[in-house]
C-alpha cells in the first residue's frame, strides 16, 4: 500500500533553519528553503568546495550566503569556533 503525503509551509518561517537561506543560482535572489526541501537539492558552500558531490554531477542549483550558514546564530557565536577540537558547535544549531 502506497501513501501520499503532503507538505505544507504555512508561514516563510515555517521548518526553516539559517542553513536553509540560500542564493538562487540563476537570478541571485534570496529565498528560505526548508529542510525538507533541502535534501533533495544540490548546494554549493562559498568555499569553493565540491561540498563531496559526485564527479559525474557537479551542478549546484543554490549557494550558501556564508560557509558557516548551516549553523544557527549559536552555534556562529561560539568564540574561536574555528579552533575548537569539540564539535559541540555543531550540535547547537539543532538544540534550539
Amino acid at each position: 500500500m502506497q501513501m501520499l503525503y503532503t507538505l505544507t509551509f504555512l508561514t516563510e518561517q515555517a521548518m526553516v533553519d539559517p542553513g536553509g537561506i540560500a542564493n538562487w543560482a540563476q537570478d541571485l535572489m534570496r529565498r528560505t528553503i526548508g529542510p525538507l526541501e533541502q535534501a533533495f537539492m544540490e548546494i554549493r558552500c562559498p568555499d569553493g568546495g565540491d561540498g563531496g558531490r559526485r564527479e559525474d554531477f557537479y551542478y549546484a542549483t543554490h549557494e550558501q550566503i556564508h560557509p558557516t550558514g548551516m549553523l544557527s546564530v549559536v552555534a556562529n557565536l561560539t568564540p574561536w569556533s574555528d579552533h575548537n577540537q569539540s564539535p559541540c558547535n555543531m550540535y547547537q544549531c539543532q538544540v534550539l
